[in-house]
């Protein structure tokens, strides 16, 4: 029997503490309205992220649906569970953010601990301040037209193995067709595998596909997975508390076994490639001023290999969704393609790869309606007046959390009319300069624009004209008329997939 007295004192105790818990959960929650900012009313615990914490829906979607709800207003402030953020509507404010005050935003929110992901944390969308500076410099010329170049008949080779498997895969999938998405990761882990790393992944022959599994592995849709990855990003203390990280261990001991691997052939044989690779192998033996190191060069081999594939495999798949659902468009762009090889000898050279208007235009328009990186997260670091296009001022203290809402930029009529509708013509010589710049964001912008964004253009490119030159891409009974996104994914991933079909031509250049 527990004493009268002990039951009171744990009673007194919960009704002084149950208060002071409920002060500290709330405490944040007027931070906005003390500042005469329009704000979407939090909720106890979760602010305005409930449905993102219970894996429903999609950060993107939640800003997007932030961003309609107070539509007219230049910013609009949230919470991140009990962190106040701001999101930025007015172009003219995006565009101080990206550029006119970029050193005040120069840095990505996501923090990455060096101790537990030593080889994420080499990463440039990771790295901040004068240390992003510095490899910015040293790793930009590595994706020049000069570099880029060479790489093309390297390129033409996975792309043939890319029809071979097809040509294999395809009468075998009757009815339901291939799922766009996996196919596309298969092409652009073999394909980022030879370019950057000289290696075979045989994503094509191998069904297991090891190498493809364990870059999957990091950024892979599942609950506990996106849980690890919003304690890492929303609560970093406690990821480091917890020993949490990006990447898992056995997978980046994998990924340091074959890079170094690789590098040690080529040292002990002497071997010289004209790949990625050897452009920081080459730039660790510099003695240029700039301390990069070996240790540099396996980091940013990783993360050539990592976000090189994933990031345009979504491209990729996206694009051959919607030509499949847009027969009219894909049969133009065949009549593109299928010109520019005739007049080349069957093939396209690099300059005109990369300056066929139509094909362009369809990479542009499925980088609008699915960008790969639907939310921009950014972290203030110095403190800032903004100013919007109609006088409103906004002031934003160091460290307030900044997010720029990709895809409802892409999803405003104001920008872009009747903007669920897939119409490439938007990004026409003769209808672009329409679009208010900095509003469409399917590469970033800025100093901090994706720095692969030449080769990744490059490959998807490449992929998309030699299907439909020797394929008609098919919707099938599962290919979805709405695309749901995988809320378990913090990159743009349909739910379900994206099923197409792909019937060989009888007649192809």
């Amino acid at each position: 029997m527990i004493p009268e007295w002990v039951q009171f004192n744990w009673l007194t105790i919960c009704i002084a503490v149950i208060p002071l818990i409920y002060l500290y959960l709330t405490w944040n929650y007027n931070y906005w309205k003390k500042r005469n900012v329009a704000f979407v009313k939090p909720q106890l615990i979760f602010g305005n992220y409930k449905e993102v914490f219970l894996q429903k829906r999609t950060v993107s979607e939640v800003m997007e649906d932030i961003y309609k709800k107070l539509d007219g207003k230049p910013f609009v402030g949230f919470w991140r569970f009990r962190t106040p953020g701001i999101l930025v509507r007015d172009p003219e404010m995006v565009k101080t953010v990206m550029v006119k005050d970029f050193h005040s935003f120069q840095d990505n929110a996501l923090i990455v601990d060096p101790k537990m992901d030593p080889l994420l944390a080499k990463n440039p969308f990771f790295v901040s301040g004068e240390k992003w500076k510095n490899m910015r410099s040293v790793l930009s010329p590595s994706f020049t037209s000069g570099k880029l170049k060479p790489l093309l008949p390297l390129m033409e080779g996975v792309c043939e193995e890319l029809l071979e498997y097809l040509r294999a895969a395809a009468p075998a999938s009757a009815p339901d067709g291939i799922e766009a998405s996996l196919t596309a990761f298969k092409y652009t882990v073999e394909m980022v595998a030879r370019c950057a790393l000289g290696i075979k992944g045989n994503n094509f022959t191998d069904s297991e596909g090891h190498l493809r599994t364990m870059v999957r592995r990091i950024v892979s849709p599942g609950f506990w997975k996106n849980i690890e990855f919003m304690i890492l990003n929303f609560l970093p203390s406690m990821g480091s508390f917890l020993h949490l990280s990006w990447m898992p261990r056995d997978v980046d001991l994998f990924f340091t076994k074959i890079v170094t691997d690789e590098m040690d052939y080529r040292k002990k044989n002497n071997v010289i490639r004209p790949d990625y690779l050897q452009y920081l192998i080459n730039m660790s033996k510099k003695e240029n001023g700039v301390a990069y190191t070996e240790a540099d060069a396996l980091g940013h081999a990783v993360t050539f290999l990592t976000e090189g594939s994933e990031t345009s495999s979504i491209t990729l798949g996206f694009a051959w969704y919607e030509l499949a659902r847009h027969p009219a468009v894909q049969e133009e762009l065949r009549q593109e393609v299928v010109a520019a090889r005739g007049a080349n000898g069957g093939r396209l050279p690099f300059e005109v790869l990369l300056e066929l208007p139509l094909l362009d235009q369809v990479i542009h328009e499925t980088l609008r309606l699915h960008p790969a990186l639907p939310a921009m997260e950014k972290v203030c670091t110095r403190a800032i007046s903004l100013r919007a296009a109609d006088g409103t001022e906004l002031h934003v203290p160091k460290g307030q959390l900044v997010i720029l809402p990709v895809l409802g930029f892409h999803k405003d009529p104001r920008y872009f009319h009747d903007p669920e509708r897939f119409d490439p013509d938007r990004f026409s010589p003769g209808r672009k300069s329409d679009i208010p710049k900095y509003m469409f964001l399917g590469f970033g912008g800025g100093p901090r624009q994706c720095l692969g964004m030449r080769f990744a253009l490059q490959q998807t490119k490449l992929a998309i004209a030699t299907m439909v030159a020797h394929f008609v891409i098919k919707a099938t009974p599962k290919t979805p008329e709405v695309v749901e996104q995988d809320p378990t994914s913090f990159l743009a991933c349909a739910k379900g997939g994206l099923w197409v079909r792909f019937e060989e031509r009888q007649t192809s250049l």
